[in-house]
């Protein structure tokens, strides 16, 4: 049989990465390996017997299931083209404890573990290759298999969903990714019924969050914060689109998830601030952009205050609140995500609180023009989501400067961003501890 179609597959598996082409026709002479077409649903391997061959998917797909005594099954892997399977098994005397089966027509090549473990006398480098990478792949599979078993053990239906969608998003680098997997089959492998699995991805389609602005309320300029049962009715168009959002969802609640079945909330919080953002006509970046142009920092209506929070506080309590409405459906409401009190400044003391924390004397000066409308007075009210859930905001406005700062410094040097995004991450993070 001619194998070099075959070979770039060959190369994507885990047991062939790295060989050239000279290296596979030596490997493909010295193994003399077999292929062999199975039609959909015919065994490749049988659980309770002994294979020395190790697999490889060259066309099609395969699954790996492990029958249990109740007469179910339980799919452990999924397979198409690259593909390796029987790997662990190959090497030893043991049985085999999956059925191993083609889920579509697939072709499969075996190796055989005898011509493996005791290679020609020429002892070709591209067989000290496939050894090498042998003891990868059986390490891989470990480690696999362990996230598997957590999988498993996950208590909750849609606790395994989100590790499977979550490995998949890893595995693809991308956000967006198909899967050859039935929705029969990606039941299987995480252990439910078909249709607990639709039911509980139809819901996770519609439950959500919808994340606003503190800008959805009637501003009366008073000193109070605002609460959550307040009037909406955002005075510019930007704020009063925010405003239809909030009544919106508010409509499609009433209308269609009045028996909570389904969680929807929304959340409206105040200003933000943190490094990297550089959006038109907001103050920080603004700030940032005049101190790498060494020119000063043009403020439009410095006497407006405002609720400054850095951007993981909200973050972390969106994050907090899906996750409360996924546990029990009575945490879905309306929630305000501000600062304290303490952390309501007008926009000129900003501006010299990121002056003092940049340190290079640079002055900012009035250039308030009379243009659209801006709130003097703005501020929420967080009792609601500090009395449901126990939070509170961790971060007050000087440290919150200090990280912008830091953070803003690394980027115009071309430094490495993401390590301080972790850095400052993972100080939130333990703070919430």
């Amino acid at each position: 049989m001619d194998y070099t179609p075959y070979y770039e597959i060959m190369r994507s598996t885990s047991l062939l990465r790295g060989l050239s082409d000279a290296e596979l026709d030596t490997l493909m002479t010295c193994f003399a390996p077999r292929v062999r077409r199975y039609a959909k649903g015919e065994l490749l391997l049988m659980a309770g017997y002994e294979t020395h061959e190790l697999g490889l998917v060259l066309e099609g797909a395969i699954t790996a299931s492990k029958p249990l005594a109740d007469g179910g099954t339980v799919v452990i892997a999924h397979m198409g083209p690259g593909g390796v399977f029987a790997d662990v098994l190959a090497g030893g005397r043991s049985r085999s404890p999956v059925n191993v089966s083609a889920a579509e027509a697939c072709l499969a090549l075996y190796l055989p573990c005898e011509a493996l473990l005791r290679p020609c006398a020429a002892l070709h480098s591209a067989h000290l290759k496939l050894l090498q990478n042998w003891l990868e792949t059986i390490s891989d599979k470990y480690f696999a298999l362990d996230r598997r078993l957590e999988l498993i053990c996950c208590k909750s239906l849609r606790g395994r969903i989100c590790m499977w969608l979550l490995e998949q998003r890893e595995r693809c680098g991308a956000d967006t990714f198909s899967t050859a997997m039935t929705r029969t089959e990606l039941a299987a492998f995480l252990n439910c019924d078909r249709s607990a699995l639709s039911r509980e991805l139809s819901r996770m389609q519609e439950e959500g969050l919808n994340v606003t602005t503190d800008k959805v309320y009637h501003n009366n300029e008073w000193a109070w914060g605002y609460r959550e049962n307040e009037p909406l009715d955002g005075f510019d168009p930007y704020s009063n689109s925010k405003s239809c959002s909030e009544l919106a969802t508010h409509s499609y609640i009433n209308s269609f998830f009045a028996d909570k079945t389904v969680a929807v909330s929304t959340a409206r919080a105040g200003n933000v601030i943190g490094g990297g953002d550089f959006a038109n006509d907001r103050i920080i970046p603004d700030c940032v952009r005049a101190m790498a142009a060494g020119r000063k920092i043009g403020v439009r209506n410095p006497y407006s205050t405002r609720p400054y929070q850095h951007v993981l506080e909200p973050l972390y309590a969106y994050l907090m609140i899906a996750a409360m409405q996924y546990e029990d459906g009575k945490y879905a409401g309306y929630y305000n995500v501000g600062p304290d009190d303490v952390d309501c400044f007008q926009t000129g003391a900003l501006v010299d609180l990121f002056v003092r924390k940049w340190g290079n004397g640079m002055k900012w000066v009035n250039r308030y023009d009379g243009g659209p409308h801006e709130a003097n007075f703005l501020k929420l009210d967080c009792s609601k989501l500090k009395t449901t859930f126990g939070w509170t905001p961790r971060w007050h406005m000087a440290e919150c400067m200090e990280k912008t700062v830091a953070f803003s410094k690394i980027w115009l040097a071309n430094g490495d961003v993401p390590a301080e995004m972790e850095k400052e991450i993972n100080s939130f993070l333990e703070e919430q501890k």
